[in-house]
């Protein structure tokens, strides 16, 4: 006990707990109370609870606090400054104070002193402590001493990749103090990134122009810092600017401007840079290469992406997942062949490598790949992974197998938004509305937010005049989540009410709409191409060139489908005349109404036309073209251009859906042999589809012997399905 002395330290602990601060005459008299009384524990509580404080302690109270020391300590103890004792103890005082519910005393009991500033400081910075490097950093500022360049900068990225806003512009403040000057192209390389990465793109500007001398690092930032915001076109002026001041880029460089050239759908400009890549012979870096497989795969280029694969002298998991990707967003069945090469060479995939192929499987209805998939996943346990899980259920979910979709679903524990999202949408696509209604409505019930992708696949699956009530139920609930005005949403909408035969409500929707795009547009006339609606048709042109969208290329293919639709194919043919750009939809569509209109030769004739003009059928066009002449009886047409499909130099492979259109068509003019023998052929194998469409064409034909054999396979695929049965009740009714 100190006796009558400890008045003094009482009464600032007192203020203290109150919530008071004391000033500086108070300060003094207790630190000098503390002295007089050997006060060793009372004068290191009140020392860190300075520093708790953030107080400043100018040179008349460190010197108190010196004197405390030398009063109170031993020979080793009388050593220490009140210097040495803060630089260390202030920020692990701090943490441990309020993490570990120990006693500022405490703390100061077990705390190891003597340390140096600056090393706390890089260490905490490299470590990512946020919190406790700002306040060494305002320890240092207080002394006068600048941190070193390097922790900074660490500490900028450590805020950068924690996205901590606020305390990133407070290490900012600092050194904008510090360097009133110009500023250090390291610090101002990562400042860049940092306000590039915060969506203040014009302070991150501001910050590049400030660099006395801008390297290959700070170029490179600010290109980084145009793509996160969106302005991919300013990235590519930077990109060319830098190259006039003679600076070289380097791999990171050219990955961002590949990625600008995919975001402005520049092929043109991706070539271009793919060429300064082998000019400055970066093609061979893993990295640069990954990335151009990534460019060349989003603009459909394989042929491209093969040739920078195939010269890629090392190629890890990161690469072949490229590759796989690429030819799986091409639909190309050499993901699959990838698949299994990349495993023959020794290269064990992940579950990037997984979620492409499942994806390609889903994208290819593919359900043969897809379960011999899946099994390679249960073999390796990653079935209950979210993300492996949720491509699983896409997958059968578009192969038409809900319940394994469901099984696979219940397994996961802890559901997020995306894997709800994908069950909801396997329901959807499968016409199971109340199943999709129940899931969506259990999940905003869970606290789950459904996200537009969950309000598009519903409404997509309304889109008939019996949907119409459910559409209308979406559109409610689109409204009480307040997604309403958001754009996918409301074209959704639109498209839901036109296909729905309810125009005005569609037109209404359009009105209400915060911004209208082209989409909600082309939805309206595709309304009035299936109800042959000419003068809302009319009526929609119209608007389109009022508001000036008559020129883009998917409204113009638009409105050649809803004239011919509407039977004025001298119009259409106009309106493709005067288009000063075509692209494969408008060949498609052109193609596609002379089929339906009869004019099959002519039809023809366009197919080859387009193929002379450099335009090659992707999968929609051969399907869609597949589909014209099946429904106009056109079988040798319709044969001419799926064997352009087979043929080895071509550009495409045909996929399920086109070989399961070819049996239709052999199928509906009673060539049944030739369909069976064609499904026989398919690479991937049949679909439930598949063979249903056969089933049905054996009922047409009144073929009994095939059709038993054929239902067997319908029945392995679809086991609780009726309808095999309803088929083949009406087969053996009409045979007898």
């Amino acid at each position: 006990m100190l006796g009558q002395g400890t008045v003094f330290p009482d009464q600032h602990i007192c203020m203290r707990e109150e919530g008071l601060l004391p000033n500086r005459d108070i300060i003094l008299t207790v630190l000098d109370a503390c002295g007089m009384l050997a006060a060793l524990q009372e004068g290191r509580y009140l020392h860190a609870s300075f520093a708790k404080d953030d107080l400043i302690l100018d040179s008349t109270i460190q010197a108190s606090l010196s004197n405390i020391y030398f009063q109170c300590a031993d020979v080793n103890e009388k050593q220490l400054s009140p210097f040495s004792y803060t630089e260390c103890t202030v920020p692990k005082l701090a943490k441990q104070v309020n993490h570990d519910n120990l006693s500022i005393v405490d703390c100061l009991e077990h705390e190891a002193i003597g340390q140096d500033l600056q090393s706390i400081f890089k260490e905490s910075a490299q470590k990512g402590m946020i919190s406790d490097s700002l306040h060494i950093l305002k320890q240092m500022r207080w002394k006068g001493i600048l941190p070193d360049k390097y922790s900074l900068a660490t500490l900028i990225s450590a805020c950068s990749s924690q996205s901590a806003i606020s305390e990133g512009e407070q290490v900012y403040a600092f050194i904008n103090e510090a360097y009133t000057l110009g500023l250090d192209p390291h610090l101002g390389t990562a400042l860049i990134s940092f306000f590039g990465k915060c969506g203040k793109l014009e302070v991150a500007k501001a910050l590049f122009d400030r660099i006395p001398t801008q390297d290959v690092v700070s170029w490179t930032a600010m290109i980084d810092a145009y793509l996160r915001n969106g302005e991919s076109r300013d990235a590519l002026r930077l990109y060319k600017q830098m190259k006039l001041v003679g600076i070289k880029p380097n791999e990171m460089t050219f990955a961002g401007v590949l990625d600008a050239c995919v975001l402005e759908s520049s092929l043109a400009e991706g070539k271009q840079v793919h060429q300064e890549i082998v000019n400055t012979r970066f093609e061979c870096n893993l990295f640069v290469g990954t990335t151009l497989l990534s460019m060349y795969g989003r603009f459909s280029c394989l042929e491209d992406a093969n040739l920078v694969f195939d010269k890629m002298p090392c190629r890890d998991v990161v690469a072949w997942n490229a590759m796989v990707a690429a030819s799986a967003q091409n639909d190309s069945m050499q993901s699959f062949q990838q698949w299994l090469q990349m495993q023959e060479e020794g290269v064990l995939p992940n579950k990037a490598t997984i979620i492409s192929i499942l994806n390609a499987c889903t994208v290819q209805n593919c359900l043969t790949e897809g379960k011999r998939t899946h099994s390679q996943i249960v073999a390796v346990e990653c079935e209950s992974d979210l993300h492996v899980a949720t491509a699983l259920i896409h997958m059968y979910g578009r192969c038409e197998y809900l319940s394994i979709a469901r099984s696979i679903f219940d397994t996961i524990p802890d559901k997020d938004t995306f894997l709800c999202t994908a069950m909801v949408a396997a329901y959807a696509h499968n016409r199971n509305i109340q199943e999709a209604f129940n899931l969506f409505d259990k999940m905003l019930s869970e606290g789950l937010s459904p996200d537009k992708i969950s309000f598009m696949s519903i409404l997509s699956a309304c889109v008939s005049k019996t949907g119409l009530d459910d559409g209308r139920l979406m559109h409610m609930r689109s409204i009480f989540c307040g997604l309403d005005q958001d754009g996918c949403v409301a074209a959704g909408l639109i498209n839901m009410y036109g296909k729905c035969g309810v125009l005005e409500d569609a037109v209404k929707t359009l009105k209400t709409a915060p911004k209208r795009d082209m989409n909600m547009y082309i939805h309206i006339l595709s309304a009035c191409a299936i109800y042959s609606d000419l003068v809302k048709g009319r009526r929609m042109h119209t608007c389109i060139v009022e508001v000036g969208l008559d020129l883009e290329v998917p409204v113009g293919n638009a409105l050649i489908n809803m004239y011919s639709k509407c039977g004025i194919l001298q119009e259409a043919k106009l309106i493709f005349e005067k288009m000063s750009e075509l692209d494969i939809g408008s060949w498609t569509v052109m193609i596609t109404s002379h089929a339906q209109h009869g004019e099959g030769e002519y039809a023809l004739k366009l197919f080859d036309l387009m193929q002379i003009k450099g335009v090659h059928p992707n999968k929609v066009t051969l399907t869609n073209i597949l589909n014209a002449f099946t429904h106009a009886g056109m079988i040798d047409e319709g044969f001419r251009c799926f064997g352009h499909a087979l043929h080895p130099h071509s550009t495409m492979q045909p996929i399920v859906d086109h070989y399961n259109i070819i049996v239709d068509l052999l199928g509906r003019a009673g060539r049944l042999s030739e369909a069976e023998y064609l499904i026989s052929k398919m690479p991937l194998g049949a679909t439930a589809c598949t063979w249903t469409s056969l089933l049905d064409a054996c009922r047409n034909h009144l073929d009994v012997e095939r059709a038993e054999q054929v239902v067997e396979h319908v029945f392995g695929m679809r086991p609780n399905d009726r309808a095999p049965y309803i088929t083949m009740y009406s087969l053996y009714s009409a045979a007898n």
